[in-house]
């Protein structure tokens, strides 16, 4: 028994050590554990994890906002994740969380320049912890939708928000 645990010790760090074969070990597993259908890269420096398949593609821990996105991103922004399948789409990117206020004059003011029906809502919530979450939102039904949220990003180190993430989702 003892010796097996010396095995698997020295195989995980032997994976640990060579990260482009267990990148391409876990992206295996992925691939197979989907039907095999899926293409996936994993990205262990970066933490990207992107997925394909035939309806579409996933992107999490970054990527690009997709070519020919309806919906224009403010300069500055981390993207966080994006998604397209059979025409709809969303992405997700975070900004420096005192963006906030501008991000949201960015988006009334783009969407007051639009044209439509666009509904708005706000909201301001204690965290508990004496701080306050603020979002602001707008959408076309269901064809668009926009959010702006302070938001938590993996290098957040405090107990409350440390950005301002705006994520859009359209379906056409």
């Amino acid at each position: 028994m003892k010796r097996i645990a010396i095995v698997i010790a020295v195989v995980a760090f032997v994976a640990a050590a060579c990260s482009s074969a267990t990148e391409q070990l876990t992206e295996q597993i992925i691939e197979q554990s989907g039907g095999g259908d899926a293409n996936v890269d994993l990205d262990l420096d970066s933490g990207e994890v992107s997925v394909e398949t035939e309806d579409g593609s996933m992107t999490l821990g970054g990527g690009a906002i997709p070519d020919g996105f309806p919906v224009p991103f403010p300069d500055g922004g981390d993207v966080q994740s994006t998604f397209t399948s059979n025409g709809d789409a969303a992405v997700s990117l975070a900004y420096p969380q005192d963006r906030f206020d501008e991000l949201v004059a960015y988006y009334e003011d783009w969407t007051a320049g639009q044209g439509g029906e666009w509904s708005t809502s706000t909201f301001s919530n204690d965290d508990g912890s004496g701080g306050v979450i603020r979002g602001a939102s707008w959408s076309q039904g269901a064809d668009v939708i926009i959010n702006v949220v302070d938001c938590f990003t993996m290098d957040a180190d405090g107990d409350g928000p440390n950005a301002a993430c705006v994520s859009v989702n359209v379906q056409e």
